[in-house]
């Protein structure tokens, strides 16, 4: 009797728990997606370019460096 109680609960929840997953299609909720998605890949493209260009200038920075015969100071410990 006990395990005919827990099986009955469980399988309301897990219908429960299928009925909620249908909120993903509401289309309030896909334009929520969406203009996040909008305003979020945009940024992360900048991040990425400005992430580039810092990379570039400090790689272009310690072949100049190293080309003129400037050399780190902690190298010479």
């Amino acid at each position: 009797m006990f395990a005919q109680i827990l099986t009955t609960s469980h399988q309301q929840a897990v219908s429960e728990a299928a009925d909620k997953s249908h909120r993903g299609f509401d289309p309030a909720a896909r334009l929520v997606q969406i203009s996040l998605a909008v305003l979020l890949i945009p940024a992360l493209a900048t991040m990425l370019v400005v992430g580039g260009v810092g990379v570039a200038v400090v790689g272009a920075a310690t072949v100049f460096a190293r080309a003129a015969g400037w050399e780190d100071s902690s190298s010479q410990l």
